[in-house]
């Protein structure tokens, strides 16, 4: 009767959803994890504004890592949920909310989401995100998807970046699983000339050239962002003028003493100082 319920659910799914479902096909090699027109279900049936489905294309030799930036707001963090939800789907037997997907099976689908704290327990916001790295690092297989978003947000930016570069280096090298990175450090784009295995996309917006006023396309597109639009966005909370320009001209001053290669977040990560220290001792907790 159990069996039955869950059949009958699936089906009433892929029958009242409010975009197409398909069977996806199983790629028993492992090889390829590709999805056409990816749509996150739980978004578009909550939402009354319309949905950009986006593509994924990742190879095991070529780009098992895919790392992506862009502009808070911009669609990231939907993204790759919504791939880890279709793989989920798929892993139970049940249609999957997109146009056509090639799919391997998965031994686990392990997610670093979120950022919140455990009072009760004494356990920092940053430690929190720490430990569920650790048991990524830890536990993960080559037959694993994992997720990542944001990374790093709970402690400096130079602590952050290198956390998230050795996290994100030992996932394509050591344990060549599919990983799917959203980070809001964009000098973590250098990875992929540094290590086989990476590709780089972003999630798209449009400034107008007039008003200054940002526009969230919510379509990936291949290579990294130059920028998060952290001003932009602040201004369409409601910042006062006077705040946002101030953060403009600080945000472009420390951009301009760290970003990469030529900065000073440069010679850390070369070095690997705090982070990849930060990020070993996390693994072995």
């Amino acid at each position: 009767a159990g069996s039955l319920d869950v059949l009958a659910a699936f089906a009433r799914v892929a029958l009242t959803a409010p975009c197409s479902l398909v069977r996806a096909k199983v790629d028993a090699t492992g090889k390829a994890c590709h999805i056409e027109g990816a749509t996150h279900l739980l978004v578009l049936t909550n939402s009354d504004k319309s949905f950009v489905p986006n593509d994924l294309i990742m190879d095991k030799d070529e780009s098992r890592l895919q790392i992506i930036t862009g502009p808070n707001m911009g669609g990231k963090s939907t993204f790759i949920r919504s791939v880890a939800f279709i793989a989920l789907l798929n892993q139970i037997g049940c249609f999957v909310p997109c146009r056509s997907a090639v799919l391997p099976l998965f031994d686990s689908i392990m997610c670093r989401v979120g950022a919140s704290d455990m009072q009760l327990r004494g356990i920092s916001t940053f430690m929190a995100e720490m430990l569920e790295a650790a048991c990524i690092l830890n536990t993960a297989s080559e037959r694993s998807l994992v997720i990542v978003d944001e990374l790093g947000r709970g402690t400096s930016t130079s602590d952050g970046f290198g956390i998230a570069w050795a996290i994100a280096r030992h996932l394509v090298q050591e344990t060549r699983c599919y990983s799917l990175f959203a980070t809001h450090f964009h000098e973590l784009a250098t990875l992929q000339d540094a290590v086989p295995g990476v590709r780089n996309r972003h999630a798209t917006a449009a400034v107008d050239p007039t008003s200054g006023k940002l526009t969230f396309l919510y379509a990936l597109a291949d290579g990294a962002a130059d920028q998060s639009y952290g001003a932009h966005v602040a201004e369409l909370a409601g910042f006062p003028p006077h705040v946002v320009d101030a953060a403009r001209k600080h945000a472009e001053a420390f951009e301009e003493g760290t970003r990469l290669p030529d900065g000073p977040a440069a010679k850390r990560a070369r070095l690997g100082e705090g982070g990849e220290a930060a990020a070993a001792a996390a693994a072995a907790a």
